[in-house]
C-alpha cells in the first residue's frame, strides 16, 4: 500500500483518523498515509481546522475521543461585565482569561470578577481556506478508506514534496453547502430538537460524479465533489457515530407487570423473556457493548414523526400531502430508508408531475437563485447547536 500524499510505500502501520480525533472522530485507517506525512498532515491542516471547532469542542461536556482523552481547548468568546462587551478566553465552559478587562481593571480577575462575567456568544471564525481543506480532507480519507483509487482523487489535489516528506497540500474540490429542499429533510435538520450529537458521511456516485456528502456534529454539512470521472460501480456508503461518551451506569429495572418486559425490551433493544435475573443482565450486557457507531436510519426514524407536520402544517392538507409524498420517496412502509437515496437525491414537483433530482445538483441551482435561502439555513443549523449546547450544559 502506497501513502496517499508522497506515494513511498507504507512500511510502517499509522492509524490516520477520517474524521479529526479533536472533534470526537473515533473511525481510523492504516492504508492512507505514512507516519511521516500523517504527523505533516496534522500540522499542515488538522491542527487549524479543529481549531475553528474549539468554540463547539470546548461545550461538549463527554466528548468521547479515542486519545488524548482528557485536553480540551481554550476559545475566544464575548462576555458582557458591567454593560461593556470584551473577549474572553473559556476552556470548557469556564472562563479562564480576560486580557482586556484586566488591562482596563489594571489588575488581574478575581474569582468575584469572573462571576459577574455573562457569556453571550461564541467567536467561531470560519477562516475559508483551512476549513475547506479540513472538510475535503475527510471526504478524501473516507473515499481511500473505501477502495476508491487515489487517480480518481489526485486531479484536485496539489501537493508539495520536500525530502520525501509532505511539505504542503492543497484541496480544490468543488464544495457545496447542503440545506433541506424537501420537507421530510426540513422536518428532521430544523423541525426537531437535537437528541444526539453525531457525525455522517456518504460516499456515492451520480453516474460519472463522485460525492462525498460530509455532516459534523449533525450541523456542518457539505457536499465534495471528488470526481467528475468516476467509471467505477454504483457505490453509496455510509458511516455515521454519535460523539458524546455514553453513560453505561446500569438501570434500575423494576418489572412489575408483564406489559413492563415489553417496555424495558423496546427501550434497550433486547429480546423479552420472562426469566427476570436474565432479562435483566441482557440489558446490562447491551448497555456495556453499544458502540459509538451508529446506523443513520435508526436517527432518521427517531427524528422523523409523522405526526409532527400535521400539527405544524395547521390543517394545510396541499402541505401534508406533499409531506407524506417525501416520506414515501425515502422511506417504506416500516420507516426504513429506501436504499442509496438519502442526501443522493431530492423529490421535487414540475406540475402536477413527482420528479427526483441531484441533490448536489439541486442544491447549485438554488445557490445560483438565492444565496439567502442557504444562509438562512445554515443560520438555523448553528442556532440549533447552540440551543443544544446551552441546555446541555445543566444537565
Amino acid at each position: 500500500m502506497e501513502c496517499l500524499y508522497c506515494n513511498c510505500k507504507i512500511l510502517k502501520e499509522s492509524k490516520e483518523h477520517i474524521i479529526q480525533n479533536a472533534l470526537g472522530g473515533h473511525l481510523v485507517s492504516t492504508e492512507i498515509c505514512c507516519p511521516e506525512c500523517n504527523n505533516a498532515i496534522q500540522k499542515l491542516i488538522d491542527d487549524e481546522f479543529t481549531n475553528i471547532f474549539a468554540p463547539i469542542t470546548t461545550r461538549i461536556q463527554n466528548l468521547k475521543k479515542t486519545s488524548n482523552t482528557k485536553g480540551k481547548p481554550s476559545t475566544a468568546a464575548y462576555g458582557l461585565y458591567h454593560g461593556e462587551t470584551y473577549e474572553i478566553f473559556i476552556k470548557g465552559n469556564t472562563i479562564v482569561s480576560c486580557p482586556q478587562l484586566n488591562k482596563k481593571l489594571k489588575r488581574n480577575l478575581t474569582s468575584e470578577d469572573i462571576d459577574e462575567i455573562e457569556i453571550i456568544g461564541y467567536k467561531f471564525d470560519v477562516e475559508n481556506r483551512s476549513f475547506i481543506n479540513g472538510i475535503c480532507k475527510i471526504a478524501t480519507n473516507f473515499a481511500v478508506m473505501n477502495k476508491v483509487p487515489v487517480n480518481n482523487l489526485k486531479d484536485k489535489m496539489t501537493i508539495e514534496i520536500s525530502d520525501d516528506i509532505l511539505a504542503g497540500i492543497e484541496f480544490k474540490y468543488p464544495v457545496l453547502p447542503f440545506a433541506a429542499l424537501n420537507h421530510f429533510d426540513l422536518l428532521m435538520e430544523t423541525g426537531t430538537p437535537i437528541e444526539t450529537l453525531y457525525h455522517h458521511l456518504i460516499l456515492f456516485n451520480i453516474g460519472d460524479l463522485l460525492w462525498c456528502y460530509v455532516d459534523l456534529f449533525n450541523t456542518f454539512q457539505y457536499y465534495i465533489l471528488l470526481s467528475d470521472k468516476w467509471d467505477g460501480a454504483h457505490i453509496y456508503t455510509s458511516y455515521c457515530q454519535k460523539i458524546e461518551r455514553f453513560d453505561r451506569t446500569p438501570p434500575n429495572v423494576r418489572v412489575r407487570k408483564p406489559k413492563d418486559i415489553l417496555t424495558y425490551s423496546q427501550m434497550y433493544k433486547v429480546n423479552p423473556t420472562t426469566d427476570i435475573d436474565i432479562f435483566k443482565k441482557s440489558i446490562v450486557d447491551k448497555i456495556k457493548k453499544t458502540p459509538y457507531e451508529c446506523d443513520i436510519n435508526d436517527i432518521v426514524k427517531d427524528n422523523v414523526n409523522i405526526l409532527s407536520p400535521i400539527l405544524d402544517f395547521s390543517g394545510d392538507k396541499e402541505m401534508i400531502l406533499e409531506y407524506l409524498t417525501d416520506v414515501s420517496f425515502y422511506q417504506n412502509e416500516d420507516g426504513d430508508l429506501n436504499a442509496g437515496v438519502f442526501r443522493r437525491f431530492s423529490p421535487f414537483k414540475t406540475g402536477e408531475q413527482l420528479r427526483f433530482g441531484s441533490y448536489p445538483d439541486m442544491i447549485h441551482d438554488l445557490m445560483n437563485d438565492n444565496q439567502n435561502s442557504i444562509r438562512k439555513y445554515t443560520f438555523s443549523k448553528f442556532e440549533r447547536l447552540n440551543q443544544y449546547l446551552s441546555f446541555s450544559k445543566y444537565m
